[in-house]
């Protein structure tokens, strides 16, 4: 029953939450900060207001819309405009950040579930602020707005998992098991959804839909949260869904228009929420991690975006635009925090303090951190870098505007899907397997026999992969080949591609490994083998490619090269590798 206390206190929530945004957005920061600290004001410094179930209610479908408006985002077309240069950024920064705030976990004696917390915390950055940042620069055309919000798409999409495995960890069965489960569920629901929207569009077409589409999107909305709900994970995992359908449906902005005052309603209460759950830290030790967290999170982020992207050949500006766009910590960061409390982690309140002050101190950093760009443009600018070694910059530049790259990326990731799948499932049959099924043969338990198992199926998937990735290096070096070696002839072009697509196979192969090894550190150490494996390929290929494109430009400079041997090898690799 809602009291006259729960009126009051929800007055007081909005008159001060929304005070604050405005003050912070007339200094053009953005109003979520205004939430949050109007939170902090009102809890727990001043008292005025007490968590009730009204709050935590409303706190509740904030997070459901918040979901809801990410998924709306989450157009597959605008995935292919960051480009080739945006896929190689966005989980090196993930898995650089990731590996930081871990490691700064374990240094302070957190456990290895609390040490990932943190790092999930600093790997994603905030959507919101950077788009607002954009939009209000006029920069949503610009390539640094193309690459930024192609990375952020990933980083939610990342985050979608990692709530909906830390949302049903606290379920019964193994932590390998629960993970696989949650993610299966997630991939499921999203490939029924990329294939079955158009009938879902083409049925409701058939009703007078358009003047109650805001109706649609909730009834929808909620539906699928409670589908969701039903299979053990967070109901907020199944408005993502609904927004994602709904992108599909071709009707968001229409959406988004309608529904933006429903949505800043109730996400203000979450935030508000979020800021309640604060504690001022009263150690030294509190302080020192997030001090530690902001400066490793700001490192992490200029080493990733600014220095790889300087040596992908992105250009010494734009590497250093992109690294001072991504450093505001997001909103998922905030949600994530929130589930320690749920999974009872004895420092979840160092945890959701960690959250709320990075999300307050790197917004503030933010336009700082843009003015720092110019200074750190002329550092970029005068480290060694090889033109030669400017695969992503290039195949970028020519991906905007050459509708066969378009075509041949498109084709590669459908293909890679259905590797990753295959393997995914080959992982998820034999962990539920191993975990019904007990045994001995000749010493060996069940377990030790799944696990050798699972290593022999996925040596083919892998080496699909590896192929598949390797195939893509020599389609993309070809069609860019002209901007990549301007100097040199067609033939020049096709007898090194070959050896060009080997040092971007390696590179990729090294990421991966990057990536697969913190999960299998953290979750399923039997597996471990596979991404030592994977990282030594990678090294072997890039290594290889690497050297032997740098000898045979330099022999095809002085000379050396003649155009009839390079047909005739060029001829044979190209057959082999058709």
């Amino acid at each position: 029953m809602i009291t006259e206390k729960m009126i009051l206190d929800m007055g007081v929530i909005l008159a001060v939450a929304m005070l604050l945004g405005a003050v912070l957005e007339r200094y053009k920061f953005p109003a979520v900060l205004g939430y949050i600290l109007a939170g902090v004001l009102v809890g727990p410094l001043l008292g005025w207001v007490q968590s009730s179930e009204v709050l935590e209610l409303f706190s509740e479908v904030g997070v459901i819309m918040l979901l809801f408006y990410i998924g709306l985002e989450l157009d597959p077309d605008r995935l292919r405009e960051g480009g080739l240069a945006a896929f190689i950024l966005g989980p090196l920064k993930m898995a650089v950040n990731f590996g930081l705030g871990f490691l700064v976990g374990l240094l302070f004696g957190l456990s290895t579930i609390e040490s990932a917390f943190l790092g999930f915390i600093i790997m994603m950055s905030s959507t919101a602020i950077v788009g607002k940042y954009l939009m209000d620069k006029n920069e949503m055309k610009t390539l640094e707005a193309s690459i930024s919000i192609t990375m952020l798409l990933m980083e939610d999409f990342a985050a979608v998992l990692v709530l909906a495995v830390l949302g049903s960890a606290g379920s019964n069965g193994s932590i390998s098991a629960v993970i696989l489960t949650s993610v299966a569920i997630v991939l499921v629901f999203i490939y029924v959804i990329s294939e079955y929207s158009k009938y879902v569009l083409s049925f409701i077409e058939r009703f007078e839909y358009r003047k109650h589409i805001s109706l649609y999107a909730l009834g929808i909305v909620f539906f699928l949260s409670y589908l969701v709900s039903f299979f053990g994970l967070p109901a907020a995992i199944g408005a993502f869904l609904a927004g994602y359908l709904m992108s599909r449906m071709g009707h968001h902005e229409l959406i988004e228009k309608e529904l933006g005052t429903f949505r800043d309603f109730f996400s203000a209460f979450f935030f508000v929420s979020v800021g309640m759950l604060f504690v001022v830290p009263n150690s030294i030790i509190s302080f020192e991690i997030i001090l530690l967290l902001l400066v490793t999170s700001v490192l992490g982020t200029y080493i990733s975006c600014g220095l790889v992207g300087q040596f992908l050949g992105l250009g010494s500006d734009l590497s250093s635009k992109l690294s001072s766009l991504m450093v505001p910590i997001g909103e998922f960061s905030l949600i994530i925090a929130t589930l320690a409390f749920n999974l009872h982690l004895p420092h979840a309140q160092d945890i959701l303090n960690s959250a709320v002050s990075l999300g307050l101190l790197t917004a503030f950093v933010m336009p700082y951190a843009m003015e720092f760009t110019p200074a750190f443009s002329q550092f970029l600018a005068r480290l060694p870098s090889s033109k030669r070694l400017s695969l992503a910059g290039s195949l970028f530049h020519a991906a905007r505007s050459s509708r066969e790259m378009h075509q041949t990326i498109t084709n590669f990731f459908r293909v890679l899907g259905m590797y990753l799948i295959a393997g995914f499932s080959v992982i998820y049959l034999i962990t539920i397997m191993s975990a019904k099924i007990e045994f001995t043969i000749f010493g060996y338990t069940s377990a030790e026999i799944f696990r050798y198992l699972a290593i022999a199926f996925l040596i083919p998937v892998l080496y699909g992969i590896v192929m598949k990735v390797r195939w893509l290096g020599i389609r993309l070096v070809g069609i860019a080949g002209p901007s990549l070696f301007p100097d040199l002839k067609a033939y020049h072009v096709m007898w090194m591609q070959f050896y060009l697509a080997d040092l971007l196979t390696g590179f990729t192969l090294v990421i991966m490994s990057i990536l697969l090894g913190w999960i299998s550190v953290l979750f399923a150490k039997e597996y471990v083998i596979l991404p030592l494996l994977i990282f030594a390929l990678g090294i072997v290929y890039a290594g290889k490619g690497y050297w032997i494109s740098m000898e045979s430009y330099e022999k095809i400079k002085k000379g050396i090269r003649t155009k009839k041997r390079m047909h005739m090898v060029g001829g044979r690799l190209g057959r082999r590798f058709k």
